[in-house]
């Protein structure tokens, strides 16, 4: 069996493959299409796997994509699982230059969301590269939410893949109930980039802070937003207040000391570090980044509303007062030690390593 991902970095797609590999029950072969920007301490949640790095940073290297796609025609073999959209591309180049292999199409993002933030140019051609995906034996996605968007938008009348949801798996017996150390502080965990939105959780800080709040604020992660969110910070004159702490290789550690997982995406698949908090005891707060959103806590009748519950909290951030209603909604999670573990336990039993390997387990060879 083959497992293809883009590349091996800090991102949600490289965490959530090694999660979905343990659920595969039989011996993996990995395969990356990128060697620019390896991460060290990501390639060695792969230890112990066979690990090939095709060299293909980029596309438009057409003889040079050709000869690698010719050398893994006759390599790839039974059951092989594209993670994301350059591996999806990369194996039905290979299938079109004669590969034999049954090939799982895995999307790791909501599609309704993705297409709705591109331009008119780039959405024509990505409708384009989504109509192949007929040509795949499965596609999978993350929730049923992506899943009946995929169906409706781009399947309607047409015979093609399997279509499956199958959601990121997640360990967490080990860390659930353990208690914390203390709720100090707000943490944002995730890619400095532009469509995680930090600014605008900065922005609301800032706001929460004046409201009353008192809590301290960690960004955790790296990527080319952080000068001008450092900037964005002194700016508001919160620098003070708000701690930049680069890549953190254990979450865990931070969630012991914090309250709040707060989290503004603009487009979003399934963030497993709500997964994490959830199992450590810190509430979340996030953008309505898709329906899908509320779907992972059971809120599908409630789609499109701002909302807070015990645990967590749901807040449209593009809306006309959305800095106003998501600062309240810092301040109503932090108010309270309340932290609900029976409902949360409910919630992650359904994304456990036994559950996701059932369902590769229904469809792999």
């Amino acid at each position: 069996m083959y497992v293809v991902l883009p590349s091996i970095n800090q991102g949600g797609v490289t965490k959530a493959t090694r999660l979905h590999i343990e659920c595969f029950s039989k011996d993996v072969e990995v395969l990356v299409l990128s060697n620019n920007n390896i991460d060290e301490l990501a390639l060695k949640n792969f230890e112990g796997y066979n690990i090939s790095f095709l060299g293909i940073n980029s596309f438009l290297r057409i003889f040079s994509l050709i000869s690698i796609i010719k050398n893994y025609r006759n390599v790839l073999s039974g059951d092989v699982v594209a993670m994301h959209f350059d591996s999806i591309l990369f194996c039905l180049l290979v299938r079109f230059f004669g590969g034999e292999f049954k090939i799982f199409g895995y999307v790791h993002t909501d599609l309704e969301s993705y297409t709705s933030s591109l331009s008119f140019s780039k959405r024509f051609f990505f409708n384009i590269f989504i109509y192949f995906f007929r040509f795949l034996d499965v596609v999978v996605f993350l929730t049923n939410t992506q899943r009946e968007f995929f169906e409706n938008r781009y399947m309607l009348g047409v015979s093609g893949p399997v279509i499956m949801t199958i959601p990121n798996p997640f360990d967490w017996n080990e860390v659930f109930g353990v208690r914390k150390k203390s709720n100090n502080y707000i943490v944002f965990a995730g890619r400095l980039s532009a469509e995680k939105n930090v600014d605008f959780i900065i922005n609301a800080y800032c706001m929460y802070l004046a409201k009353g709040g008192n809590l301290r604020l960690k960004i955790c992660g790296e990527g080319f937003e952080m000068d001008r969110l450092k900037s964005l910070a002194r700016n508001l004159d919160v620098s003070s207040n708000i701690e930049f702490c680069g890549y953190v290789s254990n979450i865990q550690k931070v969630f012991d000391d914090s309250h709040l997982l707060v989290l503004a995406s603009k487009v979003e698949g399934f963030p497993l570090v709500f997964l994490e908090a959830l199992a450590g005891g810190v509430k979340v707060l996030t953008s309505a980044f898709s329906p899908s959103c509320y779907e992972i806590f059971d809120e599908g009748t409630n789609v499109g509303s701002d909302l807070t519950r015990r645990n967590y909290g749901i807040v449209d951030v593009f809306g006309a007062r959305a800095l106003d209603v998501y600062s309240d909604a810092m301040l109503d999670l932090t108010s309270a030690d309340d932290f609900d573990f029976v409902s949360c336990a409910n919630t992650l039993e359904k994304y456990s390593i036994k559950s996701v390997t059932s369902k590769w387990k229904s469809i792999l060879s």
